[in-house]
């Protein structure tokens, strides 16, 4: 192996495992918000909004204005690098997939994940405004 791949495996790990490590601090930080009904989340515990994550750990944590930015921030960044990061997943499935399905199977099982996928992609929740990516 080269010393070019071994870095590029390296730049890609060191992602990876941020975009992970930022996604679990999220899901430990941001617990569940009990005004949305469980049923509408298909069983799933519903999560309180980056807004209200923010609004509790000041309360919590006495955060000043400074370390609430940042908090919002770092919140901000774990979220899109998770959809980065599981973007490059389902890729990896995907293509393991049809490496081990027919074209036929293969077929099928695309038409049965778009099929699965709520309009407009988003597969965890309707988002409410605070969620908005920052671009």
């Amino acid at each position: 192996m080269t010393n070019r791949n071994k870095a590029v495996l390296s730049v890609l790990a060191v992602f990876l495992l941020g975009a992970l490590s930022g996604g679990t601090l999220v899901y430990l930080l941001i617990l569940p918000d009990s005004s949305t009904p469980a049923a509408a989340r298909d069983g799933r515990p519903p999560r309180e909004s980056r807004q209200k994550a923010v609004e509790r750990l000041t309360k919590d944590l006495n955060l000043d204005a400074k370390q609430q930015v940042q908090v919002d921030q770092i919140f901000q960044n774990a979220r899109r690098e998770s959809h980065e990061a599981f973007k490059v997943i389902g890729a990896g499935i995907q293509r393991k997939m049809k490496e081990v399905l027919s074209p036929e199977q293969f077929a099928k099982f695309e038409k049965g994940m778009r099929e699965r996928r709520p309009p407009g992609g988003d597969r965890e929740r309707p988002r409410s405004p605070d969620d908005a990516p920052q671009r």
